[in-house]
């Protein structure tokens, strides 16, 4: 490999004599040496090339003549919320896949922990998380007490049956104390599984995923599902990958999504699955006067339509939906209007989120949890 230029890892930077050596033994010019110590958020990467003019260096190479200077200001700002805002935001991630044997996996979250991070840069704030093993709250329902200290909970994805009945309890611990709340995918589904229980009284209500026999599947597969399974039109078995959905014009989630100019943007990535006839089914049915925005998800289970009424007539407003070609209403979003924040999605809106444009879910529940 002859490399025209050597990016340089190391705890601090590169210093002339090190650079001397490289040049050496690399046959490489000095200036095409360029060091990336270790820095307190990958954001800052940039940054630091852009010191090292390596934008300008690259365009060198291929004899192109650049046609503007980048304006870093923004982004500057940004990263300088995330590492040293002097004002912060605590929040509890409860969840499943934290701890196995003596290792701690914090990167399982990857994607949920810096989308908080792009929210609370994008309001001046910076983000601390608390990760905490819902187990611990179905051995000692009095543990649940330590989630007043938060500034806000979420609960994020998951399979399975373990940890689910602490994350329940969780959930409800945030509705009834006003906490603000944010559920992403199996977030909202247990969501659903919490408020068919303690305030619809169906009484061990449940996901059919954990549950096969429960008198209240509020969650399951749906049959008209199982059928574009066979078809393998679900990523084998799971709804994957990106996914149209319906707004309610009168909802917070609604709000969110045209705040932070969504709304135009998907549009134009409607525009462009239009033109891929095997991706339609992808968008369902849509019509003109429809509120569409477009997240990704990777999930199995799905809202059961026949407690949607129920459910709603207790509070809970379903306030977005695919509508696919039978005239099934897949369940996107849900939100208690009443509540500091109380919202959840079967989507995966962390995946579509960045430093300069935070996710609107994140952004709204970051900015709830501000004080």
């Amino acid at each position: 490999i002859f490399a025209d230029f050597i990016i340089c890892r190391a705890k601090k930077e590169l210093d002339n004599v090190r650079k001397k050596k490289i040049e050496i033994y690399a046959n490489i010019r000095s200036d095409h040496i360029i060091s990336e110590p270790d820095i307190d958020t990958i954001y800052r990467i940039p940054l630091d090339l852009e010191k090292d003019k390596m934008g300008m260096k690259i365009l060198n190479e291929f004899k192109i003549i650049p046609r503007k200077n980048p304006d870093w200001t923004e982004w500057k700002n940004l990263v300088n919320n995330v590492t040293n805002s002097g004002k912060d935001v605590t929040i509890a991630m409860v969840c499943k896949y934290i701890n196995i044997g003596d290792y701690g996996l914090k990167d399982s979250y990857v994607s949920v922990n810096q989308a908080l991070q792009h929210a609370g840069a994008n309001l001046g704030f910076s983000v601390k998380i608390k990760w905490i093993d819902s187990k611990k709250f179905e051995e000692d329902e009095n543990a649940l007490n330590e989630l007043k200290n938060y500034d806000g909970i979420i609960v994020p994805g998951g399979f399975g049956a373990s940890g689910v009945e602490g994350k329940i309890k969780a959930i409800g611990f945030a509705r009834k104390n006003n906490i603000p709340f944010l559920g992403l995918c199996y977030g909202m589904q247990l969501a659903i599984v919490e408020f068919a229980r303690n305030v619809c009284n169906m009484k061990d209500a449940n996901t059919t995923e954990v549950d096969e026999k429960t008198e209240y599947p509020v969650i399951k597969i749906l049959e008209s599902q199982k059928d574009l399974i066979k078809d393998q039109k679900y990523g084998g078995t799971m709804r994957l990958g990106a996914y149209a959905a319906i707004l309610d014009e009168n909802s917070i989630v609604f709000e969110l999504y045209r705040k932070l100019g969504r709304l135009e943007t998907d549009a134009e990535r409607i525009k462009e699955i239009k033109k891929e006839s095997n991706q339609l089914f992808r968008l369902g049915v849509l019509n003109e006067n429809n509120k569409v925005i477009i997240e990704r998800h990777r999930h199995r289970y799905e809202v059961n339509p026949d407690f949607t009424k129920q459910i709603q007539d207790k509070g809970l407003i379903f306030s977005g939906y695919h509508l696919r070609t039978d005239g099934t209403k897949l369940m996107e979003f849900i939100e208690l209007p009443n509540h500091k924040f109380f919202i959840a999605t079967q989507s995966h809106p962390e995946f579509k989120s960045s430093l300069n444009k935070p996710s609107p879910l994140f952004f709204g529940f970051v900015k709830s949890c501000i004080k």
